[in-house]
């Protein structure tokens, strides 16, 4: 039986800007956000009323009631699968003996989450945006997710040109902002606790009709209201902090996806590139460049997909 979740990846090119919001706002939260009432999930996606029931109808519902029973049959089915996947009665070890353990697990359940929930044909759109070698790509990031936007820009640099960091400084910023167009994409990765910082540069540079591509968190930061593309990431972790790596894992298949798209111009700016003193380690070997040119390269979103 195919999920809610299923059913809005399914029809995730047929929706509009506006269907998409709630789709994000179920997902954020799954499966709890599709249980609240009409109009909380309605304000939860920042939308109206009668658009979350234009997008439950998209789904294949007459309306929310037939919706939120659909839920309940299957967050009673998922219980039930896991009443009935160990009755081994074994008491769990002290949690203490396995830290580093359940921290592995809870990692590769945070990246295996990250990817079941992300719409591949949003990422894949995404891809296909940036692959423009014309257009200037401004890459944005917060006091934490700097990490993000640098690692982002470190790669996009060896895979096309016109990428720009934008510092996390006033007045470079207010620059930045001064030449912003319609050609432009702003990319910005704003996680907890969002940065008020980063919300204002994209707003601003959505008001000069620059295109803005969030990488956030599950729970999405306020610019999602009006990204123009919005990419989620769990961002669990068995320590006291936020986990980047399931993003970082996010921003792999999108690397993989622009190559492909890009093709030899990017294979050859790469190789180009990996020959520069201090330069980063590029994993490229003549049996793979043979097999790009033979057709032989899948994505790794192609994988997923």
């Amino acid at each position: 039986m195919a999920t809610i979740s299923d059913l809005l990846k399914f029809n995730w090119n047929e929706l509009t800007k506006s269907d998409k919001k709630v789709g994000r706002a179920l997902l954020s939260a799954y499966p709890l956000a599709g249980l609240e009432t009409l109009a909380d999930l309605a304000e939860r996606a920042q939308v109206s009323v009668p658009s979350v029931i234009r997008c439950i109808k998209k789904l294949g519902f007459d309306g929310y009631p037939e919706f939120q029973k659909a839920l309940h049959r299957e967050i009673q089915i998922a219980m039930s699968s896991l009443l009935t996947t160990d009755n081994s009665g074994t008491p769990a070890a002290p949690e203490t003996q396995h830290d580093v353990d359940d921290g592995v697990r809870l990692l590769q359940q945070s990246i295996a989450e990250t990817f079941d929930r992300v719409q591949l044909s949003e990422l894949r759109a995404v891809a296909n945006l940036l692959s423009d070698p014309r257009s200037r790509i401004l890459v944005v990031g917060g006091i934490v997710s700097q990490v993000l936007a640098r690692y982002f820009h470190t790669y996009m640099i060896r895979i096309r040109p016109n990428i720009d960091l934008v510092e996390n400084n006033p007045l470079e910023r207010s620059e930045r902002l001064l030449d912003i167009n319609k050609k432009d994409i702003v990319v910005v990765f704003d996680f907890p606790n969002y940065d008020n910082d980063n919300i204002s540069f994209a707003r601003l540079a959505k008001e000069r009709n620059a295109a803005v591509v969030l990488f956030t968190d599950q729970a999405m930061s306020p610019i999602s209201n009006f990204a123009d593309s919005v990419i989620t990431s769990s961002t669990k972790s068995a320590s006291l902090f936020n986990s980047m790596v399931p993003a970082m894992s996010i921003l792999e298949a999108l690397f993989s996806e622009l190559v492909l798209i890009i093709g030899t111009k990017a294979r050859d700016r790469i190789k180009r590139l990996s020959g520069v003193p201090g330069d980063v380690a590029v994993n490229w070997d003549r049996e793979h460049d043979d097999d790009v040119k033979a057709g032989a390269h899948h994505s790794l979103i192609g994988r997923l997909t």
